[in-house]
């Protein structure tokens, strides 16, 4: 598994196919550009570059302080719904463990990890102690 830092993540979302509403500003030759997806990235500017650059450094900054609380990202209809570094489960969370009940009805589980394999397995060892193997991935 790749981990993604935050500049990898935050330069994959800049690259997505935003949709960018050109507007004029309130005052002559304001220009404005906003983004229906992300209301709070807006760039303002007396020119295309400034009003550009703006716009980029603001949906940038808010694309940051999504990541960084967690929040949801409204993706661009164009976009793939799933974003690469959320499809993948962290090792650290990714988790086997194996329940082993005894002739006398107890439980005992061991964590082993972090190996992934999917299923449920039910065998009994050679003292007849049943033993039960579920696969548990917490994302």
């Amino acid at each position: 598994m790749i981990a993604w830092n935050e500049k990898e993540q935050l330069d994959y979302l800049q690259r997505l196919p935003w949709t960018i509403v050109p507007q004029q500003g309130d005052e002559p030759g304001d220009l404005v550009l906003t983004c229906p997806e992300i209301p709070a990235a807006i760039g303002t500017g007396r020119d295309e570059d400034e009003v550009a650059n703006n716009f980029w450094q603001s949906l940038r900054l808010v694309l940051r302080s999504c990541l960084r609380e967690k929040d949801p990202i409204p993706l661009p209809a164009r976009a793939p719904r799933t974003l690469p570094w959320a499809a993948e489960a962290p090792a650290a969370l990714a988790f086997k463990f194996q329940a082993v009940m005894t002739s006398g009805g107890a439980t005992q589980t061991k964590a082993k990890g972090p190996e992934m394999t999917a299923g449920i397995d039910n065998a009994r060892d050679e003292a007849g102690t049943e033993r039960v193997e579920r696969e548990l991935t917490v994302a």
